[in-house]
């Protein structure tokens, strides 16, 4: 499902995640102060406080406009995706679905998805917070995107046969992609790779 990023709809759940924080933090002051198991309370009002702070994070960032090289994207497709390994499924049939959209040629919708699908995993593998996935579409070029707040740096590592199993879904976004990178972003990062588009598109 599409990102709702109106006003309206980003204050009212805003509104209630902030609410849900104010309680938690209520609730780790009410269990210090307490006789009660203090310290159990306390840490499990502390975790989904936490939670709530993650989300609220990664609901801001699926609002604002997404960083990186090249000139403004006529379009803007975004989606905010759940931290589980179907995920990458989902971030499939979003491309697929945007690529129908925007009639892009064969070639590109399926070297953007198969991108989208990579980097959703990885962030999904890395992340505590709901990762956003984003495409952009501009005049010659479409970029794909994903933000997470997963630790490090993705980096291409070298390939050895029977041993790698790490950052081998970046050798794919480097072969399919123009370009790709990293740009830090609210507390976590985005990774992308921009498409070149054909000429007589």
């Amino acid at each position: 499902m599409d990102h709702d990023s109106s006003p309206a709809a980003a204050r009212t759940r805003g509104d209630r995640l902030l609410r849900q924080l104010d309680q938690h933090l209520l609730e780790v002051e009410t269990a210090l102060l307490g006789t009660g198991p203090v310290g159990q309370s306390a840490r499990t009002a502390l975790a989904e406080a936490r939670a709530v702070l993650a989300e609220l994070r990664a609901e801001r960032i699926a609002d604002r406009e997404v960083p990186g090289p090249g000139a403004g994207p006529a379009l803007v497709r975004r989606v905010q995706l759940a931290v589980d390994p179907r995920s990458a499924h989902a971030a499939r049939a979003f491309c697929l679905k945007t690529a129908q959209l925007w009639s892009l040629p064969p070639g590109v919708a399926n070297a953007a998805t198969d991108i989208a699908s990579e980097l959703v995993s990885s962030a999904c593998a890395h992340s505590s917070t709901k990762p956003v996935l984003a495409l952009e579409l501009g005049p010659e070029a479409i970029l794909v995107r994903v933000w997470d707040d997963g630790p490090g740096t993705p980096r291409v590592q070298p390939y050895r046969p029977g041993v790698s199993e790490r950052g081998l879904g970046l050798r794919l976004v480097r072969q399919l992609s123009s370009h790709w990178g990293v740009a830090a972003d609210g507390g976590g990062k985005w990774v992308w790779a921009r498409l070149p588009l054909p000429d007589d598109v």
